[in-house]
Parts: C-alpha cells; structure tokens; sequence
C-alpha cells in the first residue's frame, strides 16, 4: 500500500512559524525536477530565503514538499535507511530574512515518474488532453498494477504527488520528523 506524502506547517506553541519561499529552482529550472529524472546539469549548493513568521525562533521543518522537495538531512537518512535509493540530494543554505540565520537543507530530486491512478476509478479535473503532469484529483484510486520497484515516486499523472510505500511511512512516522503528513490515497483532495 502507498501513502501521499506531504507537508504540514511546523508551528511553535504561539502560532509562530518559517514561511519558506518556494519560488526556487536552483538554477536548473522547476519543469527539470519534477521529470523523474537525473538532472541535466550538475547543481551545485544554492540559497532558499525563509521568513519567520510572528517571532518563530525554532529549527525549519524537515520536509517542505514545493516542486522541488526541500528535506533535512536527518529525513534523508530516514529514506536511505528505510530502502529509498531513488533520490539525489543536492545542499541548500536556508536563509532567515531578518536574523540571518543560516541553516543546512537538502533539495532533492525524486527519481522516477509512475503512472500509479486508476483514472476510470478516480474523481480527477485536468486541462490537458490526455491528462498527465497536472491531475488534480478529488478521489485517488490507485491502480493494481504499481510496480514494487519503488519506495517513494512522483505520479506521472501529477508531479507534484509524492507516493511512499507503507514501510516508508512507517519509518518516517517512528522518527517524529516536523513537516511530514502521509495521507491514504482515498483522504481528500490532491
């Protein structure tokens, strides 16, 4: 069984929070990141600009799910240990706005695109024809025939959905990561 994984605001206990921007593409272009693919050009470490928000004064999230996945070293290590050996990691310099502050984050780039819906059984709205990359789904139904291949992929039929296999679910739940949110297919809007 497979799991939407995505980000949850991390807040501190007065509604405080790191408003990141997400309007990065760490000069490669976003289209690059979401193709399931090796990036064409070798990137090299670049900056995201963060804003915190009411006085927020905590560590960033470990994972902000942008077109290009933002994720903490430790959610990296989560993933590799857990069997995901379908992502490459490139360094990013989270920068606070106002303080300055500097802290490590990975980008990275999920390797491989599965076309994993059963369209027939979905509820889904698109404006291309046929509907690939930007499915917007109502109800997702997974198709039977994903392939086992995988531990974590992008849908082919909308990249910007994220797919972890159970057992990674499980071990990024054990590890109490902050911005992470799994999600039964069938739970809500995509």
């Amino acid at each position: 069984m497979f799991f939407i994984l995505r980000s949850e605001r991390a807040s501190d206990d007065e509604g405080g929070y790191l408003e990141v921007d997400d309007f990065v593409d760490g000069g490669v272009g976003l289209d690059e990141w979401g193709k399931g693919l090796p990036l064409s050009t070798k990137r090299s470490a670049f900056a995201v600009m963060a804003r915190a928000v009411r006085g927020y004064k905590g560590r960033p999230a470990d994972f902000y799910c942008f077109r290009i996945p933002l994720m903490s070293e430790r959610m990296v290590k989560v993933l590799h240990t857990a069997g995901v050996d379908n992502i490459d990691t490139y360094p990013v310099t989270l920068i606070e706005r106002m303080s300055g502050r500097r802290r490590p984050l990975f980008a990275v780039n999920i390797l491989g695109r599965v076309a994993a819906a059963n369209m027939s059984q979905s509820e889904w709205s698109c404006d291309s024809d046929p509907p690939m990359r930007d499915v917007l789904f109502e109800k997702l139904v997974l198709s039977s025939t994903v392939p086992g291949d995988f531990l974590m992929f992008r849908m082919a039929e909308s990249l910007s959905t994220i797919l972890v296999h159970e057992s990674v679910k499980q071990a990024l739940e054990q590890a109490g990561l902050t911005g992470v949110e799994l999600v039964a297919p069938a739970d809500g809007r995509r």
